[in-house]
């Protein structure tokens, strides 16, 4: 009979260990997922660098399925560097956006078309704005892994 006491007890504790790592992961997931403290947040940024007259053209004209398309942030704190290798605006926080389309669902490699942007996280201000079509062998791996692009 004492056996059957300690059955219930065992999976009273089990459930507690299970609940408690539960609402730990939880609480540990909403602290690396919280955005900075800012001015503009990220899907502001994201709509900032949509509303670019360059950046809308290259989406209206390139971007056709939603399914293939991958919008990332990146909250910066460094310099942004340009591609002629300048700082275009040293010493602000910035978010890094990106957004890419696969230009087909194919199995492999395929690639890309990408809007990279930077705006100002306290006043909104696009720093820059850029447009390329590119391979997706220039991403990581983590950036495209939605799109299964590898």
């Amino acid at each position: 009979m004492e056996k059957r006491k300690f059955h219930p007890l065992i999976a009273f504790t089990l459930i507690l260990v299970a609940g408690g790592a539960y609402l730990g992961m939880g609480y540990l997931d909403q602290l690396t997922n919280e955005e900075p403290d800012v001015n503009i947040n990220s899907s502001q940024a994201v709509s900032i660098v949509k509303n670019d007259a360059n950046a809308s053209a290259f989406i209206e004209k390139n971007f056709k399925v939603p399914n293939w398309r991958v919008i990332k942030t990146t909250f910066m704190e460094s310099p942004v560097e340009n591609s002629n290798n300048s700082v275009p605006y040293a010493g602000n926080r910035t978010w890094k956006v990106e957004m890419m389309e696969r230009t087909c669902a194919c199995p492999g490699t395929s690639t890309l078309y990408v809007v990279e942007g930077y705006v100002n996280v306290n006043t909104g201000e696009l720093i820059s704005v850029s447009t390329m079509k590119a391979s997706e062998r220039n991403y990581e791996k983590k950036t495209c892994a939605s799109t299964s692009c590898h």
